[in-house]
């Protein structure tokens, strides 16, 4: 009998060990997206120096080569800049504006969705962000940063 409930206890730790190894994988996997997603944005608006039309389809178009898709809207709040967000990433024009040099950078942050019930109870987490900066740019133009239209 001892053999018995010791094989059942072995089993279940077995299990327990595959599911946490399981779910760290796919998390991993998941935060990578984001980090690829966040440095490809970062260079599409180094490339273009604005956040405007055409770069918002540029964005579109490696989000999707990437593998990277979400319908929804990042909830994503910060007193200190004011960031526009669209489907799983926001991007933010920080620069002052009297400058005559019109230099600033873009703020970029993406997120990954966390749906683990028992984490999401306990720490009370349902997404991660990763965020990063662009190079100082010096576009030819000063960019609004009252509106989220480009």
């Amino acid at each position: 009998m001892r053999d018995s409930i010791g094989g059942v206890v072995s089993i279940m730790f077995i299990g327990v060990f595959l599911l946490i190894v399981s779910a760290y994988l796919a998390f991993s996997v998941s935060y990578n997206k984001a980090f690829r997603v966040k440095n490809k944005i970062i260079k599409i608006l180094e490339q273009h120096e604005a956040f405007d039309a055409d770069t918002k389809t540029d964005i579109e178009a490696a989000m999707k080569e990437i593998g990277y898709n979400t319908n929804e809207p990042l909830p994503y709040n910060d007193d200190k800049y004011n960031y526009c967000c669209y489907n799983g990433y926001c991007v933010a024009w920080v620069g002052d504006d009297e400058d005559q040099l019109h230099r600033g950078y873009f703020k970029v942050v993406t997120s990954t969705a966390m749906n683990i019930p028992i984490l999401n109870k306990i720490a009370g987490v349902k997404f991660l962000t990763v965020a990063g900066d662009t190079i100082t740019l010096y576009p030819d133009r000063q960019i609004s940063t009252s509106t989220c239209n480009g």
